[in-house]
């Protein structure tokens, strides 16, 4: 499908009767007669909204595609996932990321020194791949300079958080597996109880530890500091068999939760606790 043309929707629209929120909505106008509808954000709607589009959802004109995104779809109710096609989509990569910090600190007026680019540098590592995070990490530091100099120490007030509580999460989670410690592993899953974002970050921090050990990771994300930073002190050892081994687990899980009907968490320290019991020497 080639999209010709995409318009934001100003005022509320009745789509199938129902009130569209006139912030995060567009219609996209492809080149053949197929209309979409693209909400954007759709994790915030509330149950009212969301109930109303299970049945537009369900059944759609033959001339429209509904387009569901999300940054969260573990907080989008499973009736209207199982009504989709899931379409993950990759973190976008350093270079065109630091690229497009490049141009925003440019149009700001920030001077291109050295300091700038370590800063940059770091803001990339802490948005995994996120470039809302790192967009909104760049406008902080754009807040805080001064005559166009930066001050690289301000990031340490913008790397808390829950987003940094759950990458410490997820590097504990993978360090535990690797222990095979299975009360560490259900302890942090049970306490965070936030499933599929645990998921995200563990299996984000296992794609840099792959390329770590096969030479091939283009830059070290904030949670692959964090986990070397832990490796370092409880003298790890990280085989790259197990870390394969970890990474089809957590993409088997995650396929799991969205086909399933139980407690998204339980199924996450359930499966982990399993793989311990099986594979532990």
């Amino acid at each position: 499908m080639r999209v010709s043309r995409v318009e934001r929707l100003n005022e509320p629209q009745h789509v199938y009767d129902i009130t569209v929120a006139n912030n995060h909505n567009f219609y996209i106008q492809p080149k053949n007669s197929r209309q979409a509808v693209c909400v954007s954000n759709c994790h915030v709607l509330r149950d009212a909204s969301e109930k109303a589009l299970l049945i537009a959802t369900e059944n759609p004109s033959p001339d429209t595609v509904w387009i569901l995104c999300t940054t969260n779809p573990e907080k989008i109710g499973k009736p209207l996932m199982t009504r989709c096609l899931h379409i993950a989509l990759k973190p976008i990569a350093h270079e065109p990321m630091m690229a497009r910090l490049k141009e925003i600190a440019k149009a700001e007026g920030l001077k291109p020194t050295k300091s700038l680019g370590g800063a940059l540098n770091s803001i990339v590592a802490m948005a995994n791949g996120s470039l809302r995070d790192a967009v909104s990490k760049l406008e902080f530091l754009i807040l805080s300079s001064s005559n166009g100099k930066v001050d690289p120490a301000v990031l340490t007030e913008v790397s808390g958080g829950d987003d940094a509580d759950l990458d410490e999460v997820s590097v504990k989670l993978v360090a535990a597996i690797i222990k095979w410690d299975v009360t560490s592993a259900i302890t942090l899953i049970r306490k965070a109880n936030n499933a599929r974002a645990i998921i995200s970050k563990s299996r984000w921090l296992i794609d840099y530890l792959i390329g770590y050990k096969t030479k091939t990771a283009k830059f070290t994300p904030y949670s692959g500091r964090l986990y070397h930073t832990l490796e370092k002190k409880e003298n790890l050892k990280t085989p790259l068999l197990l870390l394969v081994m970890i990474q089809k687990l957590l993409v088997d899980v995650e396929l799991n939760l969205n086909s399933a009907s139980f407690d998204e968490t339980l199924v996450l320290y359930s499966t982990i606790g399993n793989f311990i019991a099986e594979h532990r020497p």
